[in-house]
């Protein structure tokens, strides 16, 4: 036991005096684990630490139990009450600096580590100010001191951003400085992260003395008051990875164990890593870092944050920040249970060097504090006895009991209104507000106590209630064994004024399931409302008696809910209930709600002054959630009743929620879980009771493979909508862990129950389910421990056709602890299953009500699915909208609309009113009637294009020789042709290589070439070339020829002179010894040793003077040597070039792929953004053309409408005036007679419509009216006539009554059909070889015979197989015309549909779209056609003519050939082919297209054909 402590007090030669200290505990962990913790806020007036000896301060440190202690980092942070700064610092970067040694007083000194500086300054989006902030000490004796520049690197320009003037310390390097510079405009400042744009850091020191750096940060500021959120803190978490290992798997970089004292920033509301590194990346991606557990302790990932890569071989070091994360996501603590570290990986697998790494807080301010909440009435003022007296030091004994005894609580229903605090204790008063929700009970963050002497650990601890809430009350709560304290705190949901949505118009009767009225019921996790279609039975609330009653005192608690089935908001806070006076059987439940005022009657008995309180009353009361608080007086006793009432509907957090699985949001057949990810195999949906279902009644949905793994927890609770499967034996399982059952049915009995594999087996709830029918399922558990296998079971059940769900029983065995394995059982089916869901936790009842009405199959609710971004009502959706109001979406089977008052009633405006005589007035406003303009197109949009990027090689492979500098390719392009080009490598220099380049090695490698092994004695070039190589290979051979020369010449030397000197010594031999004594004494002469001495000099000198042998041999043999050793080496220059080529490819295949990675990415992006605009283009095109349509049929149908009136008109009045009537009549007539041509023509198209038309034409011929000038013609017969015109008019207009569009799309296909079958007919001849008819077979048998002549044969091969490739081609644009025609008539078909309303505007615009695309199709076709079919026709006119087919054949056959007549016939219906197509260009507005080449073929046959004829008659 004991602490560690650090203080700050003056040096004691200032005086020593203790500023603070602050006690920072222990670790207890060997120095395992590394604790990041603040101390007390100090107050800054009381500490001065100056910049003199009489003034400086120093920092002490003591643990209490005097053991080895590791200090990571020491900082001071600072803190205002003044909340526009709070706000308007942003952060800082640590940038990664060092420096010890001499400086300069003239030249600046780069004091950044490794190349470049690049800061992402987006992390700080808002800040506009930054500035530096140096730690330093120098040897100063003057007042000239340090100055720190940001600049640009050379390589990126060298411009200069910033400069400042830190001082000097004046101390010989004892004094350590810690100072700011100026502010400066950020928007001036660009350090990016490529070597065109990084930055670095200089120094300059005005002494020139040494100086030594500890650290340079970059502090960042909005320049106005941000009210969003404010920096709250960082802390330096001890992690970096400084070591040459590269990683691909995540590798620990922090120092033991980190661990976190959150409570030191109590206000802060996020968090987010900040961090400087550098790596040897090559490619994309780049490192990830991550928070997490360590393994001992859970190994939960908190965050994880992906940096992108710096491509700088290490030389560039990156300062970034992730994201904001939610603080209370994390928890890194003190113990080996709970503590965390810091990993990293690159995702290349290079060397990564992290310098920093950090954690920075910030707090999220309200920005709505203050809120309308009507007070409707007010308590009177408590008081909570706090008895704060504090001592001259500070300290408030037993602070902790006396705050836990004196609660601040409202009553239920009531919020806190006002706070004041005295000198000792803290008044407050309550209230009651209106519109006052649910109230939840919350905790704040546990802050640790080091003494219970010091209050001021309460500072740490703030209760605030989140958005649209009020504070209910508030409890201190403490544990001294833990040491930690916190608060328990109670908010309420406050809705505001009471609002009521009065729904208006007729309530019409359902066209189908879905269609109906949908009324909110609440509001969902992203603040959308949700709706539902009241498809359930009333609540049910029976069998509820309260005796006793009396007719006083009496009253009703409640709270504001909307009302489903009155479809409105209620407040129930005024509602009272009294006896009726004359009958005592009736009690009057009386509510108002200040505007109206409702009475209902509840029957009791007369005698026994019993209430019951049935279904019917319940009814009206749906969506209420009250409760009856009765007060009686029988016997002179005091006692209340509660009855539970319907509750109004909730939302269900999808906090802990594990496991979700809803038959309708699968798409495929893979079941996979939208939670968890859990992958439950492969099985398919399908429709049952007009539900999506999973049939498991003889199948199982087990887990497979490793994820999504997850544990059941201590508490859990896990819910189904199941139809059961009917049988007698076994058991029906549902969720099942690896080794218990959570729910199942014993099929036998079908009582419900859970099964315990680990302890029990069987364990009955004591309900009988009935499987005949829907059933809705729950169980909540609650372990013992949160591996325990007993604890409690409470299961709950609902039929379909029940309002909700109700607790049905319980069993004493959980499954607490296991994990995820398996929906079902091996022979033991559940059946079908509409949707599970599993929470690891337990949900409140009104929590299961509101997933019994959110997943019924049977009730239809229209809600807002986040994880997809779709409003569905069941398993029906739209497509992505994440629209907030769901008026105006549209699914495929429904539409949501707004209710309006809309009567039905109205009248047109502009209509005149109808009296006796009206045509004037009618024909008058015919003629105002005028048909709509037709809209200008919008502007059809630019489209973006794209030029590919070439990719940049080594400039050292570039460079190194022509080999590399240029490089030729061949390819087909888009028109099909074959292109050839010789492209010149762009070529990019690599700085600071982390080695000698290879190819640098090879260019430098050279020699002389020799004159004796053949070469000019020049020096060899540098960057050898292969035959540079290879002669040098050459000449070492040459060379080693002539060494082997010299020494077959030295050995035939050497044999002769073994001759000459055994000769001479046979001649020695000879001559005797002679004696000279004249005197009787004398010597005596040896010839022979004379004669071999000779001999011996003439085989020296021989030595001498002769090349071949002696000293002339060795001079060869070292000028060979010498030659040979100044040559350059065909090995070693092989070999260096041979690995630099090795390393340039490596090096083009990395940039190509790099460069195609880029390009893909450059081109879809273009591609999206290209189709994006055509689309939302072809879209607005679509919408003003239908548009106009619509109006343009409004005006046809109103002009009928008013041309109907006036006929009408013109008939009544006839009796008065015969001839107006007979000259109207005549009028209408010729105008019905005009129209009925057209109608009959639109009646051809089908054959009911002409089958009616027909009939229709043969009864008015046979029945009609004869109308004879002479014959006295009247009035009567004019209508009658004219009735009857009118009747065929009508009947023929109905059958050919197709809008336009599908009658455009009748005519155009019948005419594409006519006019591709003529030209398929044409196109049969081609490339079939037919003759007359009056050919017999055995002239054909001839033609056969005759072919084979070898001359004949080739030609007609080759005209063969080119006529065959044509029509081919012909073909496929046929069918693609075909196709064209298709959509084109879909798109009429859709037009008119939408014409009738039975399609949406959706349908039109896609079929429009494929029309489009089948025409864009088309057109490309017909281009590729025309290109093709002119070169084979131009190849077929070479092959004509330049093989002088028509010759040889009018040569073999004569002047009537038939070869030659059925060549040219084919030749014309290839020709006549193109002409096909060349019409194709005009119709589709595409222009003429290139006809030289073609005409230039025609004319070469025609020409060919005319001179094989010369000689024929």
């Amino acid at each position: 036991v004991g602490s560690m402590k650090l203080r700050l007090r003056r040096i004691d030669g200032a005086g020593g005096t203790v500023y603070f200290m602050d006690d920072f505990g222990f670790t207890w962990s060997g120095s395992g684990l590394v604790h990041h913790a603040c101390g007390q806020w100090h107050s800054m007036s009381a500490v001065d630490c100056g910049y003199g000896w009489g003034n400086t301060c120093q920092l002490d440190m003591l643990h209490a139990q005097g053991i080895h202690v590791l200090i990571h980092g020491f900082d001071f942070e600072l803190g205002s009450d003044d909340v526009a700064l709070a706000t308007m610092y942003r952060g800082r970067f640590d940038v990664p600096v060092a420096y010890d040694g001499d400086s300069s007083s003239t030249t600046w000194r780069k004091i950044n580590k490794r190349t470049g500086l690049g800061f992402d300054f987006s992390v700080y989006g808002d800040a506009a100010q930054v500035r530096g902030c140096l730690v330093f000490t120098d040897k100063s004796t003057s007042a000239l001191g340090i100055k720190v520049r940001l600049r640009r690197t050379d390589k990126a320009g060298g411009a200069i951003y910033f400069e400042d003037d830190f001082g000097s310390t004046w101390s010989n390097s004892g004094l350590i400085h810690h100072e700011c510079g100026q502010w400066h405009d950020l928007k001036d400042i660009s350090c990016g992260y490529s070597w065109g744009n990084t930055c670095q850091l200089d120094m300059s020191h005005g002494q020139g003395v040494p100086v030594k750096i500890y650290g340079y940060d970059l502090e960042f500021r909005s320049v106005a008051s941000d009210a969003s959120w404010a920096y709250v803190g960082r802390t330096q978490v001890a992690a970096a990875h400084l070591q040459d290992q590269p990683t691909n798997t995540w590798l620990q970089v922090s120092k033991g164990g980190v661990g976190l004292q959150l409570a030191d920033y109590p206000d802060a509301t996020e968090v987010r890593a900040c961090v400087a590194f550098t790596d040897k990346s090559t490619g994309s991606d780049g490192m990830k870092i991550r928070l997490r557990r360590m393994d001992h302790s859970g190994g939960v990932v908190f965050f994880e944050d992906q940096f992108s890569e710096s491509y700088s071989n290490n030389g560039l070091i990156h300062n970034a920040c992730g994201a904001w994360r939610p603080l209370k996501l994390i928890s890194c603590g003190y113990g080996w249970s709970n503590t965390c570290q810091v990993d990293m990986m690159h995702t290349q697998g290079v060397d990564t060097d992290l310098f920093g790494y950090s954690l920075e807080f910030r707090a999220t301010l309200p920005r709505d504090i203050c809120r309308f909440a009507p007070v409707i009435s007010q308590s009177v003022a408590f008081t909570a006895e706090l008895y704060k007296v504090v001592s001259p030091a500070g300290l408030w004994p037993d602070w902790q009991y006396k705050v836990a005894d004196a609660p601040v609580m409202c009553s239920p229903g009531s919020v806190l209104i006002d706070v004041n605090l005295t000198s000792q204790h803290l008044e407050y008063k309550c209230g009651v507000v209106a519109g006052l929700g649910a109230c939840i009970e919350w905790f704040s963050p546990q802050a640790d106590v080091q003494d219970w002497q010091y209050f001021q650990v309460l500072g740490k601890l703030s209760v605030a209630c989140g958005t649209d809430a009020l504070l209910s009350g508030f409890h201190f709560e403490f544990s001294e064994g833990g040491q930690w304290g916190r608060f328990r705190y109670s908010c309420c949901k406050a809705a505001g004024a009471p609002t009521a949505l009065v729904p208006a118009g007729p309530r019409r009767q359902a066209a189908g399931s879905i269609d109906g009225m949908y009324c909110p019921i609440g509001k969902d996790e992203s603040g959308r409302m949700r709706y539902r279609k009241d498809a359930l039975p009333p609540p049910e609330v029976c069998s509820v008696v309260v005796s006793g009653l009396q007719p006083t005192d009496a009253w009703m608690g409640g709270r504001f809910e909307y009302d489903a089935h009155q479809a409105r908001f209620v407040y129930t806070s005024h509602l009272s209930l009294t006896q009726s006076p004359e009958d005592a059987m009736v009690w009057h439940l009386n509510y108002n709600d200040r505007s109206a005022y409702y009475s209902l009657a509840l029957h009791g008995t007369r005698d026994t002054g019993k209430l019951n309180i049935c279904r019917a009353v319940a009814a009206t009361f749906t969506g209420w959630d009250f409760s009856l608080n009765f007060r009686t007086t029988t016997a002179g006793v005091i006692r209340s009743e509660h009855v539970e009432m319907p509750r109004g509907q909730h939302v269900v957090s999808q906090e802990s929620l594990v496991m979700d699985l809803m038959a309708f949001h699968q798409s495929g057949d893979e079941v996979v879980d939208l939670a968890s990810g859990t992958n439950f195999g492969i099985h398919a949906v399908s429709l049952f009771d007009g539900v999506p279902v999973w049939n498991l009644e003889n199948d199982v949905l087990s887990k497979v493979g490793g994820d999504g793994e997850w544990v059941v927890g201590q508490d859990y609770t896990s819910c189904t909508w199941v139809f059961p499967r009917d049988t007698t034996s076994g058991y029906l399982t549902f969720f099942h862990t690896t080794e218990d059952a959570a729910l199942l049915i014993e099929a036998d009995t079908k009582h419900l129950g859970m099964y315990s594999d680990r302890d029990g087996g069987f364990r009955d709830a004591g309900f009988v389910v009935d499987v005949l029918q829907w059933v809705f399922l729950c169980v909540v558990g609650h372990g013992d421990t949160d591996a325990s296998a007993v604890g409690t079971s409470t299961f709950y059940a609902a039929l379909a056709d029940q309002n909700r769900p109700r607790q049905v029983g319980s069993a004493d065995r959980v499954v607490c602890g296991t994990s995820v394995g398996a929906f079902g059982w091996p022979d033991q089916g559940p059946g079908k299953i509409a949707m599970t869901k599993f929470w690891n936790r337990r949900l409140s009842l009104q929590e299961i009500e509101a997933v019994f009405i959110e997943t019924h199959p049977q009730v239809k609710l229209l809600s807002f699915h986040p994880a997809n971004g779709l409003w569905c009502i069941w398993h029906n959706c739209t497509s992505t909208d994440p629209s907030v109001d769901p008026v105006g979406i549209a699914a495929p089977a429904f539409e949501v609309v707004s209710v309006s008052d809309f009567t039905g009633q109205f009248e047109g405006k502009g209509v005149p009113k109808m009296h006796a005589d009206n045509r004037k007035a009618l024909a008058a406003r015919l003629k105002t009637i005028r048909a709509p303009r037709r809209p200008a197109q919008p502007r059809k949009p630019a489209l973006e294009g794209f030029t590919p990027e070439e990719p940049k090689y080594e400039a050292e492979c570039v460079d190194y020789s022509n080999l590399w500098r240029t490089i030729q390719e061949s390819y087909t392009d888009a028109a099909g042709q074959l292109v050839s080009r010789t492209a010149t490598l762009g070529a990019e220099p690599l700085d600071s290589p982390p080695e000698r380049h290879p190819c640098e090695v090879a260019a430098a490698s050279s020699g002389t070439r020799g004159k004796i092994g053949g070469g000019d004695g020049q020096a060899t070039p540098e960057k050898m070339s292969y035959e540079e190589i290879d002669s040098c290979s050459t000449r070492g051979i040459t060379r080693g020829l002539k060494s082997a020369q010299l020494e077959r010449d030295g050995a035939v030397w050497g044999y002769l002179e073994d001759v000459f000197s055994h000769s001479l010594d046979l001649l020695c031999d000879v001559p005797p010894n002679i004696e000279t004594a004249p005197m009787g004494i004398g010597a005596e002469m040896q010839p022979e040793e004379f004669c071999t001495d000779g001999k011996n000099f003439a085989e020296s000198l021989l030595k001498v003077t002769n090349m071949q042998v002696g000293i002339g041999l060795a001079g060869a043999q070292y000028d060979i040597a010498q030659e040979d050793n100044l040559d350059c080496d065909p090995l070693q220059v092989g070999l260096a070039r041979l690995f630099c080529d090795i390393h340039c490819v490596r090096d083009a295949v990395v940039r190509g792929d790099r460069s195609i990675l880029r390009n893909l990415k450059s081109a879809t992006d273009i591609t999206n953004r290209n189709m994006k605009a055509l689309t939302e283009w072809a879209a607005s095109a679509a919408k003003a053309e239908t548009g106009w349509l619509a109006a343009k049929m409004d005006v046809m149908e109103e002009r009928t409408s008013l041309q109907l009136k006036i006929i009408s008109e013109t008939l009544a009045a006839a009796g008065s005036a015969p001839a107006i009537f007979l000259a109207k009549a005549r009028t209408a007539s010729e105008t019905m007679l005009n129209e009925l041509s057209g109608f009959a023509h639109a009646a051809s198209f089908s054959a009911v419509a002409r089958a009616t038309a027909r009939d229709a034409l043969e009864s008015f011929t046979r029945d009609a009216e004869v109308l004879d000038a002479g014959s006295g013609a009247n009035t009567t017969s004019a209508a009658v006539a004219l009735g009857q015109l009118a009747s065929l008019h009508a009947v023929l207009h109905a059958a050919g009554g197709a809008s336009k569009a599908v009658t455009v799309g009748a005519q155009l296909r019948q005419e594409a059909a006519r006019m591709q079958q003529a030209a398929r007919t044409q196109l049969q001849t081609l490339g079939v070889y037919r003759e007359h008819s009056n050919v017999t077979g055995s002239t054909v048998q001839s033609w056969r015979a005759a072919q084979q002549q070898a001359e004949r044969r080739s030609t007609l091969l080759a005209m063969d197989r080119l006529w065959w490739q044509l029509r081919n081609r012909l073909d496929e644009y046929l069918d693609a015309a075909e196709e064209e025609v298709g959509a084109f008539q879909s798109a009429f078909a859709a037009m008119a549909d939408y014409e009738h309303c039975s399609v949406g505007l959706s349908v039109v615009t896609s079929a429009y779209g494929s029309s489009l695309a089948a025409r864009d199709h088309a057109h490309r076709l017909l281009k590729a056609t025309w290109r093709e079919g002119s070169n084979l026709v131009g190849e077929l006119a070479a092959v004509i003519a330049d093989g002088d087919a028509f010759s040889v054949f009018i040569r073999d056959e004569g002047c009537s050939s038939t070869l030659a007549q059925q060549t040219l016939r084919q030749a014309r219906f290839a020709v006549g082919g193109m002409k096909l197509l060349m019409h194709r260009f005009e119709v589709g507005g595409l222009g003429r297209p290139e006809v030289q080449p073609l005409a230039e073929a025609v004319r070469r046959i025609q020409e060919s054909y005319r001179e094989a004829r010369k000689g024929c008659a």
